[in-house]
């Protein structure tokens, strides 16, 4: 898990905290109840936030996200922000992107795995000899 995400794990427990600090007045009012709810919304797509900077995720991923999600992502890695992830309210699309991304592993896993088979065969030396039945050559 990278500093990033630490931080806004960190930051969301102290948010809840002073949330729970607060009067009974003040919790018995409409916008404190959607601010909670936000807070709690963006506490559950934090581990799909983290899913989403796994390495095996590939352009086709986002696009097959955002198709069987029908949110729009910014695709460009160095335009998408955390505020962006925010308001696709993730946590809708947990199986989804469970899905997504589990796929994505197992792909990147049989791509290695390929290319470790590719450079085994890349560097095999075979000898050639002649094939001899008995004192008969019989071909190369």
């Amino acid at each position: 898990q990278c500093r990033g995400m630490g931080v806004l794990e960190h930051g969301v427990e102290e948010f809840e905290a002073r949330l729970r600090q607060m009067t009974k007045d003040i919790k018995a009012l409409r916008p404190f109840r959607k601010v909670e709810e936000a807070v709690g919304s963006f506490r559950q797509s934090l581990p799909l936030i983290a899913s989403l900077k796994n390495e095996a995720l590939r352009p086709r991923h986002w696009e097959r996200l955002v198709e069987k999600t029908g949110v729009s992502i910014e695709l460009d890695p160095r335009k998408l922000s955390v505020g962006m992830l925010f308001e696709m309210r993730l946590e809708r699309f947990e199986a989804e992107i469970g899905e997504i991304v589990l796929g994505a592993v197992k792909e990147l896993n049989i791509e290695r795995g390929i290319n470790e088979i590719a450079e085994t065969w890349r560097t095999m030396e075979f000898s050639v000899i002649k094939y001899f039945k008995g004192s008969q050559e019989r071909g190369l």
